[in-house]
């Protein structure tokens, strides 16, 4: 699985954190992946008794899967095994919100913290960490009142230090944020 690594940096990382930590010690070839597909399998199942989620475990296959297409696309093996192989489910996600009582409580409790700017706008905007991390000042929009999502900031570990990985958002994928809801007095 090694040589397609190459094939881009998201991949990579994906790989690097959790897939290759898993098939590296059991050192098989592309060829014995291909002939038995349950090895990935194997994986899927390891992975989601180890706690990860369906939703984690899909990811896990597209890069899986991608990896061994490029594979398939040069030569090195005659099929695609992922294609062989089930799929997990995605889970439904289900959203909890906290109370009034809640917020309040949190927001005693993170004052003066330094995450508490970060707690605060992913309690009041829902923002991810990684949208808050990535937020720049030409992003807010005093004027009218809005914060334009353009950029992610995550960590990985990349042969064992911890790396930040910045990247913009695709455009269509950009959101903007209403600062102030439309009722609201300043």
């Amino acid at each position: 699985m090694h040589h397609a690594i190459a094939v881009g940096k998201e991949l990579c990382l994906g790989l690097i954190w959790g897939i290759v930590p898993y098939f590296e010690p059991l050192h098989y070839t592309l060829q014995d992946m291909e002939q038995h597909p349950k090895y990935i399998q194997d994986f899927y199942q390891h992975e989601s008794d180890c706690g990860l989620t369906a939703n984690t475990v899909i990811h896990y296959h597209a890069n899986i899967r991608k990896c061994l297409q490029y594979a398939f696309q040069i030569g090195m093996i005659r099929s695609n095994p992922a294609d062989r192989v089930e799929r997990p489910r995605k889970e439904k996600f289900k959203s909890e919100i906290y109370s009034g009582e809640e917020l309040e409580q949190l927001f005693k409790v993170i004052q003066g913290d330094p995450s508490e700017f970060g707690v605060i706008m992913a309690a009041f905007y829902g923002l991810r960490r990684s949208e808050i991390v990535g937020l720049k000042w030409d992003a807010i929009d005093f004027e009218n009142k809005k914060i334009s999502i353009q950029h992610t900031v995550v960590t990985a570990k990349v042969n064992g230090t911890v790396t930040e990985i910045a990247r913009d958002k695709v455009s269509s994928a950009n959101a903007i944020v209403n600062i102030f809801p439309e009722n609201t007095k300043v």
